[in-house]
């Protein structure tokens, strides 16, 4: 089966299991994002030829090229897209927002992060602030 093929049934699958509008819309942008970027590297379309790794591969192009993360994500659909979008940071340590036993839930990143991709979990986050036209316009994206 091919990606856009596959597209559209999980489109269905979205609709019919009650997702707001604004989940599908930014799951389908996301997978939109990565048919692009298998294009782009010139990957075949089959759904049984792409692999963990090749989606590891994806991750790490969204994460070393922030600006080709869509920022309209940010924004409620139909709003307009504001001159910056900034991040909060959070205030609370996490062991003042959870209780002990809801962290001793969580799994052992040993078991689902590939030995040559884990890295420690982040605990601090700076204050960031985006330029959602800026990063739109690297995409080749232009907004009024």
């Amino acid at each position: 089966m091919e990606l856009a093929q596959a597209r559209r049934s999980w489109h269905i699958a979205l609709r019919s299991s009650h997702r707001s509008d604004r989940t599908l819309e930014v799951y389908l942008l996301a997978l939109d994002q990565l048919i692009e970027w298998l294009t782009d590297e010139g990957h075949s379309m089959e759904v049984t030829e792409i692999n963990p790794n090749d989606l590891r591969l994806f991750i790490v192009h969204m994460l070393a090229a922030p600006a080709s993360m869509d920022p309209r994500w940010f924004v409620p659909p139909g709003a307009d897209l504001p001159e910056t979008i900034s991040m909060p940071t959070p205030r609370i340590p996490r062991e003042d927002q959870q209780e002990q036993w809801v962290r001793d839930l969580e799994i052992d990143p040993d078991l689902y992060w590939p030995p040559d991709a884990k890295r420690g979990l982040t605990q601090t986050f700076p204050g960031i602030t985006l330029d959602p036209r800026k990063m739109l316009a690297q995409r080749g994206i232009e907004l009024p």
